[in-house]
């Protein structure tokens, strides 16, 4: 190699490193925090390096953890501790679990803790549950107590056969009960 060629290669080496330590050291990627309160995570905040509060991968700075009986719900908030909105529409979620710790009931919360429909076009799914632990139906709801039709799904539920332990079809239905034609 000529030394005017390697000058200029060395030249460009060192400067496409610089740039990439550069880069690295600027997109420093945020870090959860988790706080714990008797045993129970109660929050994660996400940190910068200099343990400050940042946006983490979701979008939110900061999740919240309530719990209540045999449910838990989480409400995020951002670097100023607003509430704020996760990547599926809203602002929080209700988790229940039965005595076998299955879900039954996801809730999506709004900014002020009530029911709002997600970006899907529900606010709320429950599952029910064989004797053996098998789901037997998964239903889709508005913010009221009936069944809604998901226009993302084209279905309002899914309900699961068996034969013994074994399943053997499911039905999609529609907001009415009614078995639907879906793509799967």
């Amino acid at each position: 190699m000529k030394p005017m060629k390697r000058k200029r290669w060395i030249a460009a080496v060192l400067a496409l490193s610089f740039l990439a330590a550069f880069a690295g050291s600027a997109g420093a990627e945020a870090r959860p925090l988790e706080e714990k309160k008797n045993g129970k995570t109660v929050r994660v905040t996400w940190v910068d390096e200099a343990d400050q509060p940042a946006a983490g991968p979701e979008g939110y700075a900061c999740v919240r953890y309530t719990y209540s009986g045999k449910s838990v719900t989480e409400s995020y908030t951002d670097t100023e501790g607003k509430p704020c909105m996760a990547g599926g529409g809203y602002y929080g979620r209700t988790e229940t679990r039965d005595g076998k710790n299955r879900i039954t009931e996801i809730r999506y919360l709004d900014a002020e803790g009530g029911l709002t429909l997600n970006a899907w076009g529900y606010a709320r799914v429950t599952f029910t549950y064989t004797g053996f632990g098998a789901i037997r139906r998964l239903s889709y709801y508005g913010t009221g107590k009936k069944r809604v039709n998901v226009p993302s799904l084209g279905y309002a539920a899914i309900e699961y056969d068996y034969r013994g332990q074994t399943m053997t079809g499911r039905t999609y239905v529609n907001a009415g009960g009614r078995a639907v034609d879906t793509a799967l």
